[in-house]
């Protein structure tokens, strides 16, 4: 192989971070070494093109559950994508806002949306 990428969900100790460092000169192709936090950084800056490619990996498998943020503002969030807020306003009340929300998701569901 021309390349090696080794991922760990942890983080190595330096020792091992030494060894792999000299046993990359013995060897005709590259080493490389991705642990937990280079994971966790690619994860969130490539999140928008995994779930492009990969929308099974975010699909909870149940009804995901919005909650409400601000009282009297109408944020709704969600703690699978943390970046990201839906707003409702002018809106007498939360259910109101709610209502409104589901058509707005059911909109961008129905249409291809081309952001600017």
């Amino acid at each position: 192989p021309d390349n090696v990428l080794i991922m760990i969900t942890n983080i190595l100790k330096p020792n091992v971070k030494d060894w792999l460092e000299k046993v990359k000169e013995d060897f005709t192709f590259n080493i490389y070494v991705w642990e937990q936090n280079d994971l966790s950084r690619i994860i969130r800056e490539k999140k928008g093109h995994f779930i492009n490619q990969f929308p099974q990996l975010f699909s909870t498998g149940e009804p995901v559950e919005m909650y409400h943020i601000k009282m009297g503002e109408f944020y709704f969030g969600i703690d699978e994508l943390e970046e990201v807020e839906l707003r409702a306003f002018n809106c007498d009340d939360v259910e109101e806002a709610k209502e409104k929300i589901k058509e707005f998701i059911a909109f961008i569901k129905a249409n291809d949306i081309n952001i600017k």
